[in-house]
């Protein structure tokens, strides 16, 4: 433990050293062969603009925008094929100078990681966990059996590359410290999946306030009313308490944990809340006892 100034104030902070953290990335062929299948893929533009109709429509907010915005010349399917065709003709070279980016930053990012944590976790030095930035396109990041999976596609989009992987690491890491000595157990009934629900939305929840994102911006840089938004959450969160269905269960959980959607909101609001309430201090020591006990984050959140 140690005393740091946050906003000038002294609190008492967690150790955390990520030094046996590894990191890879792609090699230039790796990059080389990513580009090449975009490439292709772009290349037949008939089944191109099939597969993608849906997503389409779903993105038709987004992509009237990006007309407002000049992005593209009008709202159709085709304008977004020729945008991106026009984006991947430059895609490997870009890529390269992000990849390259990062790997300067290694240490950089290892520190902002450790500084955000560190805040919020107990003392805390992982010995077998492993960062590799990748050119698959499944999430933007991801943790998996030990290991954070950061898309470097994902960044041709961002701006501010090293601030985006910054959260993203802190985000993921968090999850890493949240599966430590956690044993996952088959979900047979209701009560299970509904407990294995509320671990994720606690665990999304706290993951998204360590790591400083913002899920207004994210959300509103997709069109939506933030506060509209988030009133929807409650709705689903309120579903979500009274569902006794398995099935239905199972579609809740996967609409709402798709794209940072309801239940990061709900989760966020609720660590927010507390946090507010009991003060970092008081919050720094409730992590522990939130990731034994799940169900003391949801009634810390309702008093």
């Amino acid at each position: 433990m140690r005393q740091e100034q946050i906003l000038g104030k002294e609190v008492v902070t967690g150790s955390v050293d990520l030094t046996e953290v590894s990191f890879s990335f792609s090699s230039d062929t790796e990059l080389a062969q990513y580009g090449e299948a975009i490439r292709t893929e772009l290349g037949n533009k008939e089944k191109w603009l099939a597969e993608r109709a849906e997503e389409f429509v779903a993105n038709r907010v987004q992509i009237e925008e990006a007309v407002v915005a000049g992005v593209l010349p009008e709202a159709t399917l085709e304008a977004v094929w020729r945008w991106r065709s026009a984006q991947e003709e430059t895609a490997r070279e870009r890529l390269l100078k992000i990849r390259d980016l990062l790997a300067d930053n290694v240490e950089v990012l290892r520190a902002a990681a450790e500084a955000r944590l560190a805040r919020f976790l107990p003392d805390w030095s992982p010995r077998e966990l492993r960062v590799v930035f990748t050119t698959d396109e499944s999430a933007d990041y991801r943790f998996d059996e030990g290991v954070v999976y950061v898309s470097l596609p994902h960044q041709l989009k961002i701006s501010d590359v090293l601030q985006d992987v910054e959260q993203g690491l802190a985000h993921e890491l968090f999850h890493a410290w949240m599966q430590e000595g956690r044993v996952d157990e088959d979900i047979e009934t209701v009560e299970q999946l509904k407990d294995s629900i509320r671990f994720r939305i606690l665990d999304e929840g706290i993951a998204v306030l360590v790591s400083g994102q913002s899920l207004e911006r994210h959300h509103e840089a997709q069109g939506r009313n933030y506060d509209e938004y988030r009133k929807e959450a409650f709705e689903v969160f309120a579903g979500l308490r009274q569902a006794d269905d398995f099935a239905e269960l199972e579609e809740s959980e996967e609409n709402g944990f798709r794209d940072m959607g309801y239940f990061y909101v709900i989760g966020n609001e609720f660590a927010k809340k507390i946090l507010a309430r009991v003060g970092k201090d008081k919050f720094r020591e409730l992590i522990p006892v939130f990731k034994k006990e799940p169900k003391r984050f949801f009634e810390e959140a309702m008093v």
